[in-house]
Order: C-alpha cells, then structure tokens, then sequence
C-alpha cells in the first residue's frame, strides 16, 4: 500500500503567515497617520480586523489540511481491507469449482458481486478524502491571498488618510500606486476563491458518488443472509 507522506507543521505555518504580512511593495508608515483622528480610520480598522481573521482562517485551513492527510492513509487502508476481503472470496470461489458444488458457488459469487461494491466504496472513499485534502489546501491559499488582499487595503485606506490631510503617503508612490495594488491584490483573491468553490463542488459530487455506492451495497448485503465478507465500508458522513 502506498504511504501518504504527511509534512510536519509549526514553525512552517508560521514563516508562511509571516510572509503574507509582509506581502505588499507600497506601505504608509504607520507615524504618517497616527496623530489624525479615530473618527477618520474605520475603514483602515475593519481591513486590520479582516487580515486578522485570514491568518486564523490560513491556520485552521492548514491544520484540516494536516488532519485530513491521516484521513487519506486510513482510507488506504481500508481499501486494503477490502481488497482482501474480496481476494479471499475469490479464493473460496475457485476451491468450490471442482468440487461441482453449485449452490455454494453461487452463494460465494453473490457474495464476491456485494465484496466488489465494498471495493468500490472504498475506492471512492481514498479519492473523496484526498479530494478534500484539496478544498482545505486551496481554503488555506484563498486565505493567504485575503491577508494579502487585506495588507493592501490597509496601506491603501493610510494613504488616503494622509492624503485628506495633505500628506504624502509615501516617499515617490503616489495613492494612485496604493490603488492599483489592491486591485491587483483583489483579482489575486477571487481567482483563489473560485478555486475553493471549483474544489468544494467536486468534493461534494465525490461524497454523493460514496453515499450512492454505500446506499447499493446495503440493499445488495441486506439480499444476502449471513454475509460472510469481513469487511463493511464506512457508513456516509458530511466530510471524510
């Protein structure tokens, strides 16, 4: 079975969120505007605010990201399982041939067809996990990118703020600099956004695939009286 290598967080997670911080080419020094009133500062307050709340939304991003990695290797492993349940019955198959016993051989072969849906399952559970494993990465990258989007807006709302009261905002940038990099920053957020929206909507079809498939091998399993096969795919939850 092929192991899925889990990378190690911590101080990664931090150097990465402190790289976000310190995304922005144009910045205001903070001393340019920090004597001009309160009254006057709500908007550059509210996008602080906002990049707060991204850098917790990176980190728990990330931290999903993590504990769906250890969801991904019992998925292999469970797919393991059924594998050999399924070679087992395959076995027990062709021991019955010769023997010219019939009804076992029948039996058997029911069972192998319901042991072949719980492969399946299974299948599709490793690829529902991993897919996951994809919307978390790319909520984690979306939020990097609103920390980043955020950043701008703060050093943009500073040098408007010094510009209503006659201030340069910084050295030869003019405001017009401050403009164009949050717009930049913005388009930079809504391609990462659509991507977790892209990844989500195939999460979800992977996790309908799974609940269709669990939803056959009840009513096949459920035909069979004492089913032997000793593996059961989990039951359907929300998220691997």
């Amino acid at each position: 079975m092929k192991k899925y290598r889990i990378p190690q967080l911590g101080l990664a997670v931090v150097l990465m969120l402190g790289a976000c911080q310190t995304g922005t080419k144009y910045k205001v020094d903070e001393a340019t505007v920090a004597d001009l009133p309160l009254s006057e500062r709500g908007e550059l307050l509210m996008w602080q605010a906002n990049r707060d709340r991204a850098q917790g939304e990176a980190q728990k991003a990330e931290a999903d990201a993590h504990t769906t990695e250890h969801a991904i290797v019992t998925a292999e492993a469970e797919r393991g399982q059924a594998k050999l349940a399924m070679k087992k019955l395959e076995s027990d198959l062709d021991l019955a041939k010769p023997r010219r016993d019939m009804a076992r051989q029948g039996r058997l072969q029911a069972e192998l067809d319901v042991a072949a849906i719980a492969k399946q399952a299974a299948d599709t559970r490793v690829d529902w996990c991993k897919q996951q494993h994809e919307v978390y990465q790319a909520q984690a990258e979306a939020a990097k990118t609103n920390t980043q989007l955020s950043e701008a807006r703060v050093e943009q709302a500073r040098a408007h703020l010094a510009e209503r009261h006659g201030r340069r905002p910084s050295g030869r940038y003019s405001v017009g600099n401050f403009d164009e990099q949050a717009l930049r920053a913005e388009r930079t957020n809504d391609k990462e956004r659509q991507n977790v929206a892209t990844q989500t909507s195939l999460s979800a079809a992977i996790g309908q695939q799974y609940a269709a498939q669990l939803g056959l091998y009840s009513q096949r399993r459920n035909q069979l009286q004492n089913f032997t096969s000793s593996y059961t795919p989990p039951g359907y939850i929300s998220t691997p």
